[in-house]
């Protein structure tokens, strides 16, 4: 009689290849530093395991666990380590099949890989590439990559981080290969306490730093809000090479951040003249006040001989990681003519303003802020008679303009939902905001309006080296007062016009901007933009769907001299062709990004 075959097991399965680092890079990390005795080797061994697991995940049998077969595939990496310790390293450029091919079914196994990382490899420069090579591919240490390569360490650090982030982008469609590229290359999938945190390369003190942080000493180690906190440092705009690591000693978590500081003294200078007037400007600001991320600034300003000044400061911290502070006072006398929607003039005032604001923002989550403003401004309007044409025309503006002198005391709550994050000079995701400016007589204003606001802003990368962004505003207010009402037109609404150009109770504005990237060094980069702006602006009682023909309408191209390494230094010059109301050419020169 026969015997009964017994049961075969039942096979494993593999898991979702982004989810190996959480769930085995602890015992991983732990099996190799058993072997190598160096933290940083460790964390490489772990790496190229995981990398070389995904590129075999097709010949995984299920004959044992997924963690079985990681750590033998370890253990070879192992090995191999130990052998190429004890032979001088060939400087010849990389191939990235060299370190497994011991064996045919080893190359084969690492072919769908090198693949697709040789193609992403050829779109870095020579020397990030072999950066990225000695560090991920062969496990060189960040120290013998050094001495390679010629440069400091530190340097190495940063062009590892950045080729990775490049990769990342490339392989957007491989999403395991990015899930793997992406993890933090250290076991931080476990609870471990923080030990502490080291900052490196910042002119701003190390307890400032660390006050922008969600991530404590003491604390148990997230890596979720670590990288958190590495995206807020970079989306801040402080600093450039903002890189973190983490490892494990002793159970403790030990973190490392690197990151240096923009230069952070920065000149103001304005110089305009033409139309009878003329302009100058000159002041000066720190972002880094007293190596604490503490702004101040101020400017003097001289229009038509008459002298104006204005002074600020801002705190990112106050109290709280969480609280921005901002405040500013201004003084000063605008006597431009106010124009017609063609860019006539239409009446002669000079207007002296003084202005203080203040204001608070709280953030409830990262993509969750809540502030609210409080404003103090007084204008004082003054008639320019000056001949019997501006008196006329003086006369037929007030028949159908309210304009009182007096003191405007209003509050502003506001909303921020969405996040854009900064990769240097490109910004991703989406941004909407809503905020309403209330003034009333029991706040000891002499006017009583409310001027609601909303819009949203955005940016996407459809290739490497282009940039597509927009932003749309909407806005509304009641009361007739002139000097509370809506302005649009000139360098940062809609390009071709003059200054304040278009003014009303109601306005809407739409710009949609394309960046090429034409030229890219290490001190400044060269971006071209195509771009149309479309805006409204009208006076009437009610919103009314009116409001949305016959836009103002403008396009053209422009280009953009950044400087990444000087806080918010990008030197634009925009041409603009105008269509509506009135067509003609415009041309703008200023500093910082339009959105």
């Amino acid at each position: 009689m026969a015997r009964p075959r017994s049961p075969e097991p039942p096979r494993s399965e593999l898991s979702d290849p982004g989810g190996w680092y959480a769930a085995h890079g602890r015992r991983l990390y732990l099996y190799a530093y058993s072997r190598v005795r160096d933290a940083n080797e460790a964390d490489e061994l772990v790496h190229q395991t995981l990398l070389t697991a995904f590129a075999a995940r097709g010949r995984f049998r299920g004959e044992s666990s997924e963690l079985t077969w990681m750590t033998g595939i370890l253990r070879y990496k192992v090995l191999e380590h130990f052998r190429r310790r004890s032979r001088d390293r060939c400087l010849e450029p990389i191939d990235i099949s060299d370190a497994r091919k011991d064996s045919p079914e080893r190359k084969a196994e690492a072919s769908e890989f090198d693949s697709i990382v040789r193609e992403g490899l050829g779109t870095l420069s020579p020397q990030m590439a072999r950066a990225f090579s000695l560090r991920r591919i062969e496990g060189v240490s960040q120290q013998e990559a050094a001495k390679i390569l010629g440069v400091p360490a530190g340097r190495v650090a940063v062009m590892v981080y950045r080729a990775r982030m490049r990769l990342i982008r490339h392989l957007g469609q491989a999403a395991a290969v990015v899930a793997l590229l992406s993890a933090v290359a250290v076991p931080g999938a476990f609870a471990a306490p923080v030990g502490s945190i080291e900052i490196e390369g910042a002119k701003t003190r190390p307890e400032t730093v660390r006050a922008l942080l969600d991530t404590r000493i003491g604390a148990e180690f997230d890596p979720a809000a670590w990288e958190r906190d590495l995206r807020r440092l970079r989306n801040l705009d402080y600093f450039y090479d903002v890189m973190g690591d983490a490892r494990e000693v002793d159970g403790r978590m030990e973190l490392h951040l690197h990151l240096r500081n923009k230069f952070s003294t920065l000149p103001i200078f304005k110089f305009k003249r033409g139309g009878g007037s003329s302009l100058i400007t000159a002041g000066l600001y720190e972002i880094n006040f007293l190596d604490r991320l503490l702004e101040v600034g101020g400017q003097y300003e001289r229009f038509n001989g008459k002298p104006g000044y204005a002074l600020w400061f801002r705190h990112p911290y106050l109290f709280s990681r969480r609280n921005r502070f901002g405040t500013e006072v201004l003084a000063h006398a605008i006597d431009l003519p106010l124009l017609t929607d063609r860019g006539e003039e239409e009446a002669f005032f000079e207007n002296k303003e003084t202005r203080w604001n203040g204001r608070l923002q709280r953030e409830l989550a990262e993509s969750l802020r809540v502030g609210v403003e409080l404003s103090v401004y007084q204008n004082d309007f003054k008639r320019d008679d000056g001949s019997a044409e501006k008196r006329a025309r003086n006369d037929g503006f007030l028949r159908t303009t309210t304009l009182h002198s007096g003191r405007t005391v209003s509050l502003t709550p506001s909303v921020t939902v969405g996040r854009l994050d900064h990769d240097r000079y490109f910004i991703s995701g989406h941004e909407g905001f809503a905020q309403v400016e209330l003034a009333h007589r029991s706040l000891g204003s002499g006017f009583a309006f409310a001027k609601g606001q909303a819009g949203v802003t955005g940016g996407w990368r459809p290739g490497e080296r282009w940039n597509l962004v927009y932003q749309a505003k909407l806005g509304s207010k009641t009361g007739r007062e002139f000097q509370h009402k809506f302005y649009l037109g000139g360098l940062d609404t809609a390009r071709g016009f003059l200054d304040r150009q278009f003014r009303g109770e109601h306005m809407w504005l739409v710009n949609l901007e394309a960046r090429p990237t034409l030229v890219e060094k290490p001190l400044w980069v060269l971006q071209g933009a195509l771009f149309t702006d479309l805006a409204k602006t009208w006076d009437a009682r009610n919103f009314g769907v009116d409001g949305f023909g016959r836009p103002i309408i403008s396009y053209g191209i422009g280009g953009r001299v950044i400087f990444p390494r000087v806080y918010r230094a990008i030197l634009r010059l925009d041409v603009a062709r105008t269509q509506r109301p009135v067509g003609q050419y415009g041309v703008s020169l200023g500093l910082q990004q339009f959105f």
